[in-house]
C-alpha cells in the first residue's frame, strides 16, 4: 500500500510513488476531450481496503471525483462523462497494482 495521500497518478508512476525519481516529468500525450479527466484522475485519491490478508486497491470514490470535479471548476454537465472515463482509469490502476504486488 502506497504512503497516505499518494494520488492515484503518483502511485502508477514507475516508482510507486514512494522514493523521488531523477526525472519524475513522464510526457504522455492526451487528447483535448479527455484532458479534464485526466486532470480530475490526476487530483483523486485512491481508495484501499485494509483486513487481515493486507491491503487491497478500491478505486477511487465518486465523492472523490466529485471533490476534484469542484477543485477544478469543470462545469456540472461535464461530470457524468468524467465520472466514467475515471472509472476506466481506475480499472487499469487496478489491474496495474495487482501486477506490481
Amino acid at each position: 500500500m502506497p504512503a497516505p495521500g499518494t494520488s492515484t497518478a503518483d502511485f502508477l508512476r514507475p516508482n510507486d510513488g514512494n522514493e523521488k525519481d531523477d526525472d519524475p516529468d513522464i510526457e504522455v500525450e492526451v487528447l483535448d476531450d479527455n484532458w479534464d479527466t485526466v486532470a480530475v484522475f490526476g487530483q483523486c485519491q485512491p481508495s484501499w481496503l485494509v483486513g487481515l490478508g493486507g491491503a487491497s486497491y478500491a478505486g477511487i470514490s465518486a465523492t472523490e471525483v466529485e471533490a476534484a470535479c469542484r477543485l477544478l471548476q469543470i462545469p456540472p454537465m461535464q461530470w457524468p462523462d468524467i465520472s466514467q472515463g475515471i472509472r476506466v482509469m481506475s480499472l487499469a490502476s487496478a489491474e496495474e497494482y495487482r501486477q506490481k504486488r
